[in-house]
């Protein structure tokens, strides 16, 4: 549960809270017995361990997109591949 709620807790949508739990409902009405808050205070530590493991992986992401980058920009300008 805490990887799903991490997932839905990081979408870029304008009310967060909103579009998680219309999502939960939607998907079981189980989660209506519910409110988010108590989802989440049920596990924190997992929660907050996805939500460390989520940033890692976008900044190995970005990271590894720089660097396609920075290869990319070595030879296509030779000017920038005598400077790196």
């Amino acid at each position: 549960m805490a990887a799903i709620l991490a997932v839905l807790l990081t979408q870029d949508v304008g009310d967060v809270e909103e579009a998680a739990i219309k999502l939960l409902h939607a998907v079981s009405p189980e989660f209506r017995k519910v409110t988010l808050d108590e989802l989440v205070r049920s596990a924190p530590i997992p929660l907050a361990e996805e939500l460390i493991k989520m940033a890692g992986d976008k900044n190995e992401a970005q990271q590894e997109a720089k660097e396609r980058v920075r290869v990319q920009l070595k030879y296509s300008i030779p000017i920038y591949g005598s400077l790196t």
